[in-house]
């Protein structure tokens, strides 16, 4: 399963729930074995927030390493649009018009591309636009040099660089995330607060505004990790702006 795409705070209300529904139902399986004679003590519970404390810290760390990579790659196509802008500038015939043309249309679907749902519809006819923009900019390129072969190099480099840092966004929406590691986090902390209604069950009874802010402060930081690490406007990764800045910095 595949949680691209899928409401993050969804998710994390999901997991408020589970962990409250946990944690009651852990208070009434103390309370039957407490009734009966069993007593318990709370080295376990310190040890499981502690461990779910490090698997949290894990995954927003991921996460931040996801989104900090996807910029990397909108910076790096950036930088290879600008350099097909800058080698053109130096064409004396109307193909140079014609490449920085073609960039801005390129650029205009991306950003457009960016305001959408990634499982709608119209994402994927906004994809297909996307290819062929690239398309026709590798063919107005391919034309201006032709025109002045001397700057074939550095247009095909240019190109190249497009291409590739395209190619890896593309791969990098298409991989399949596993629901299996990111489900640790989430189960481990309904197990946890399993333990803690069951511990308080055991003992002088449950604590409801402790239970509640530990489950908000672990739901939030979940929240948090899975936006952060959404493969959804990946286009963007919400820097449209630096999209926008380079098409209007455009050589002229």
């Amino acid at each position: 399963m595949n949680l691209a795409g899928e409401s993050s705070f969804h998710l994390a209300l999901l997991l408020a729930v589970s962990m409250l529904t946990a944690a009651v139902a852990g208070k009434l399986i103390g309370s039957f074995f407490h009734s009966r004679g069993f007593t318990t003590n709370g080295i376990f519970q310190e040890g499981g927030v502690t461990i779910l404390s490090l698997l949290l810290a894990f995954l927003y760390s991921a996460s931040l390493s996801r989104t900090a990579l996807r910029h990397e790659m909108l910076k790096d196509e950036c930088r290879s649009l600008s350099g097909v802008s800058a080698t053109v500038h130096f064409l004396e015939t109307s193909e140079a018009a014609k490449v920085r043309d073609s960039i801005r249309d390129y650029v205009d679907s991306k950003i457009s591309l960016g305001e959408l749902e990634l499982k709608s519809p119209q994402f994927v006819e906004r994809l297909s636009e996307v290819r062929t923009r690239l398309r026709a900019l590798i063919d107005v390129s391919k034309e201006a040099a032709q025109k002045k072969p001397e700057l074939t190099q550095a247009l095909v480099d240019g190109i190249n660089g497009v291409i590739g840092s395209h190619t890896a966004r593309m791969v990098s929406l298409a991989e399949s995330r596993s629901i299996r590691g990111i489900l640790v986090v989430p189960l481990s902390a309904v197990l946890l607060m399993l333990f803690i209604g069951f511990q308080a069950g055991m003992q002088k009874g449950l604590q409801l505004f402790h239970v509640t802010l530990f489950t908000l402060l672990v739901s939030g930081v979940f929240w948090s990790a899975i936006d952060e690490g959404q493969a959804g406007n990946w286009f963007t990764n919400g820097n449209a702006s630096l999209l926008i800045q380079m098409r209007d910095g455009l050589w002229k």
